[in-house]
């Protein structure tokens, strides 16, 4: 609760990110939780938010997080993973080993349950991310576990002037263009695996450090091999909403915007992501957009037919964490 005020020459960000929800039809529902959630919960906590759980990814993170649910005694009762093809890997091996279902070019349509999940209805996906009716399937569960979306923090980078540019590969905006006395380090880059990540936070200390005429030669060459070094390959199908004949899907938990409401302003007029936020009171909840930026987007972008990167995000303000009132 105290205002720390540092004037430095050279700032390293390595902020992160954060896990995003879907959109898809009853997505409030109680027993609806974020993977980063329900791995907190098992390991750090020792609660079970649940006894059978159904994960939902578009990436690793996704297997990673079932492998985790499978050793917290958790029972996984499928993988449903949106990419239709899944490469060769340790948490896809063990899933396997332990007889999980894992799903391939599936996502989550629909939640079923009056008052908390008690199932949900599976959905094959066309090659431009459309469901497939006729395809559906009901698989029994009380948990969601959703592993479908991720975004960096770059409020703070964004603040100090740096643009950010959509990455297909990733499904996400990063920064680019930073001002000479400002470094970015990590996942909030672009950075994926714990290797990636340390190898990018030595980087942008040695060329901090190098900027103010610090080190030797030899800095210098590391920093060159580090920058040069190979990068693990990627394997994500960016994932934002699932559409459904009924229009309960929320876009915005904090403030119960739905994507028909995103709709409805659109059709209004509102079709840029800065006056739809205002119109719909999208991303100014409690979270700060943490929990629907992205969605709203990418929804914004398919209802206006324009492209994710011609949409643009929502400017960023601080404070990035909000102060308490008394």
């Amino acid at each position: 609760e105290r205002l720390i005020k540092v004037r430095a020459q050279r700032i390293v960000v390595a902020t992160g990110g954060f896990e995003t929800p879907l959109v898809f039809q009853n997505n409030d529902r109680p027993g609806v939780f974020l993977g980063e959630a329900l791995q907190r919960l098992a390991a750090l906590y020792g609660v079970w938010p649940g006894r059978r759980a159904l994960v939902v990814t578009n990436s690793d993170r996704g297997l990673s997080l079932a492998r985790e649910l499978l050793a917290a005694g958790i029972e996984v009762a499928a993988v449903a993973d949106a990419r239709p093809e899944l490469q060769d890997s340790s948490d896809l091996r063990r899933l396997r080993e332990a007889k999980v279902q894992v799903v391939t070019g599936h996502t989550v349509l629909e939640a079923r349950g009056k008052k908390r999940v008690e199932a949900a209805v599976l959905v094959r996906l066309d090659e431009s991310a459309t469901p497939n009716p006729g395809s559906e399937q009901l698989v029994q569960c009380d948990v969601l576990a959703l592993a479908t979306g991720w975004e960096p923090a770059t409020a703070l980078l964004a603040h100090a002037g740096a643009r950010l540019d959509y990455r297909r590969d990733l499904g996400a905006f990063f920064p680019s263009d930073l001002p000479p006395w400002l470094f970015a380090a990590g996942e909030v880059r672009g950075a994926q695996g714990l290797a990636a990540i340390q190898r990018d936070g030595r980087l942008a200390g040695l060329k901090a450090a190098l900027s103010l005429g610090a080190g030797d030669q030899r800095d210098q060459a590391l920093a060159e091999a580090l920058e040069g070094g190979a990068t693990e390959p990627v394997s994500i199908r960016p994932l934002l909403s699932v559409s459904h004949p009924k229009p309960k899907r929320f876009v915005c938990l904090c403030e119960d915007v739905t994507e028909k409401d995103l709709a409805d302003a659109v059709q209004e007029g509102f079709d840029h992501i800065e006056t739809l936020k205002r119109y719909t009171t999208v991303t100014m909840g409690p979270c700060q957009g943490k929990m629907c930026h992205l969605s709203s987007i990418g929804i914004c972008a398919a209802l206006t037919g324009r492209s994710l990167p011609e949409t643009g995000t929502t400017t960023a303000r601080p404070p990035v964490t909000p102060v308490s009132l008394g």
